[in-house]
């Protein structure tokens, strides 16, 4: 994904709007650092860059109401049909969850409120980091 810029506008990703089945991965995400007491200004900016980052994608992810199935993380780590591991090592990549999407509703998961048709969500190979509020909303919406 580009970093995301100050003017930064959505694009339309270019796939059918009515895609029931999605897996992606998104790396190359800032890292989710909520600035402390000593943060710098360049701190308060490169965390107000990461939220604009992570809305992009959960805005995009949104408009796909269509979706059954939505699969984050790392290809061949599991396969859809049965639930067990892959045997291609050349799919399972070294993880850099600092980089990833980041699934809370501090950095926006709440816009994916419209998904209603979604059944089924995999997270594999990310490091998640959800509260009981997150997990709660998750349930509920």
């Amino acid at each position: 994904m580009e970093k995301a810029g100050k003017n930064d506008k959505p694009k339309p990703w270019p796939c059918c709007k009515q895609l029931q089945r999605l897996h992606a991965h998104f790396s190359g995400m800032l890292p989710v650092h909520p600035p402390g007491p000593r943060a710098t200004s360049a701190d308060h900016k490169r965390y107000r860059k990461t939220l604009r980052q992570h809305k992009i994608v959960f805005t995009e992810l949104a408009d796909l109401t269509w979706l059954d199935k939505l699969w984050l993380g790392l290809p061949g780590w599991l396969e859809w049909s049965n639930g067990e591991d892959s045997d291609d090592a050349t799919n399972k990549q070294e993880n850099d969850s600092k980089s990833q999407l980041k699934l809370n509703l501090a950095t926006g998961l709440d816009i994916l409120a419209g998904l209603k048709r979604l059944r089924t969500l995999v997270v594999v190979g990310q490091g998640q980091k959800m509260t009981l509020e997150d997990a709660k909303w998750m349930r509920e919406h």
